[in-house]
């Protein structure tokens, strides 16, 4: 769903050479990931109208109009005058950098009543929200239950990563069209399972 909010609002607002649209996230280690999806959806090369870029990597271009990066910019540009929108994701996940930000962008909408806040969490104290930001809108959007079958192994497993392979291929070859959705213990083991399912498939 984030990565659509990002599509409709470029859909919406008047885009120009010199106005940029910047989307704030405040996990830096989902940026990259989170700016592919969003480049997916929008059927766009990554690196061009969408990009990211952190302390340590950029890749943004001149034709880069939805950047998904943390606010680093401020230091240069303090009322952020390159951008039209922000959006500021998952704050219901506390941290420092998150209140921070909050911070300070009430201070930036106070003298650039022409910039856009767009607060995402999925749990949120939406009054307290509404009341720090001056009453501002809140739109609520409902989450959807989706029926899950959880399978159980009935003995214990050696290689539990390769057994989770085998369930899942097993499970998409002989079950209808569905989502499979596996538990594993960190990005490396996410990423070869995925690489493994899909060369054995």
């Amino acid at each position: 769903m984030k990565q659509k909010i990002g599509k409709y609002i470029l859909e919406e607002i008047k885009v120009d050479e010199n106005v940029k649209t910047l989307t704030a996230c405040t996990q830096p280690r989902k940026i990259a990931e989170l700016s592919r999806q969003v480049a997916e959806e929008m059927d766009v090369v990554l690196g061009e109208e969408v990009g990211y870029r952190t302390w340590f990597e950029d890749c943004t271009s001149g034709t880069t109009i939805l950047g998904l990066r943390p606010l680093k910019e401020a230091i240069d540009d303090p009322l952020l005058e390159k951008y039209q929108v922000i959006i500021l994701d998952e704050v219901h996940e506390r941290s420092l950098v998150a209140d921070a930000l909050l911070g300070y962008l009430n201070i930036v909408l106070k003298k650039r009543p022409d910039l856009k806040l767009v607060v995402m969490g999925a749990t949120l104290e939406v009054d307290k929200f509404q009341s720090y930001f001056d009453g501002a809108a809140i739109v609520e959007a409902p989450g959807r239950f989706n029926p899950v079958q959880i399978v159980y192994m009935q003995d214990p497993i050696e290689d539990y990563i390769e057994a989770a392979i085998l369930i899942v291929l097993q499970i998409h070859l002989s079950e209808p069209p569905g989502g499979i959705l596996v538990f594993l213990m960190g990005e490396d083991e996410i990423e070869y399972v995925c690489q493994e399912i899909t060369r054995r498939v």
